[in-house]
């Protein structure tokens, strides 16, 4: 893949903006080859649900578009979109990031970079909006397996909405797989750091609603 600057890097993989699409689609290369069946479904989904669901996917996920398979047919990592503008915010250190949970948990960190607290009324209203993508992804049988403070984004303008990243986590209930687990330890669902599940579950989806809805509300920075 023909790709530019390289744009950020993780812990599954390293993000680049392609050539000749005016920074609009993006190329994640994993750290590690995938096999092609992990990801072929949830590639299918997106396409079939983007029209289906009016737009919901491109709205709340930043789904693989595509899979980029290497000459020993694995796959060497997916096409993504870029986020919507909507989700960057502009600090008044003079850079931009994306504005993902951080910004909405640790007010008063955020409001030394220029990032006003939210209403309890907004953040009720973000809580409804992921547990609106929640269930999305339940009636899909799907399970985001990093749901963490950096790979939600979240903005209040038009209207509050939650945006997923790292949407190659995702993985169908019913498909076992080899493929190395890659959470973020505070956001883990206990059951899966204590062996009594190998990986998150649609069980794991629900904490992860109940963890973002309690430190939202809360007061993390004490």
């Amino acid at each position: 893949v023909c790709s530019s600057d390289l744009l950020g890097r993780g812990g599954s993989g390293s993000v680049y903006e392609l050539r000749g699409y005016n920074g609009e689609l993006l190329y994640k290369k994993f750290t590690k080859p995938r096999l092609l069946t992990s990801l072929s479904r949830v590639i299918e989904i997106g396409r079939r649900t983007t029209t289906l669901a009016s737009g919901f996917v491109l709205d709340h996920f930043n789904w693989p578009l595509s899979a980029v398979v290497n000459d020993e047919g694995a796959v060497a990592g997916v096409l993504i979109s870029k986020v919507p503008s909507l989700f960057f915010t502009q600090l008044s250190t003079g850079g931009e990031r994306l504005r993902d949970l951080n910004y909405l948990l640790y007010e008063v960190r955020a409001a030394r970079v220029g990032i006003r607290p939210v209403a309890v009324s907004d953040k009720l209203r973000l809580i409804k909006a992921l547990a609106e993508a929640l269930l999305f992804l339940h009636e899909q049988r799907l399970i985001h397996e990093d749901i963490s403070a950096q790979n939600l984004l979240w903005a209040v303008d038009p209207e509050p909405r939650m945006y997923f990243l790292d949407c190659d986590s995702l993985r169908n209930i019913n498909t076992d797989t080899d493929e190395p687990l890659l959470t973020t330890l505070d956001w883990t669902d206990p059951r899966v750091l204590d062996g009594q599940v190998n990986r998150p579950d649609q069980s794991s989806n629900v904490y992860s609603l109940g963890l973002v809805a309690a430190r939202a509300l809360g007061d993390p920075d004490r």
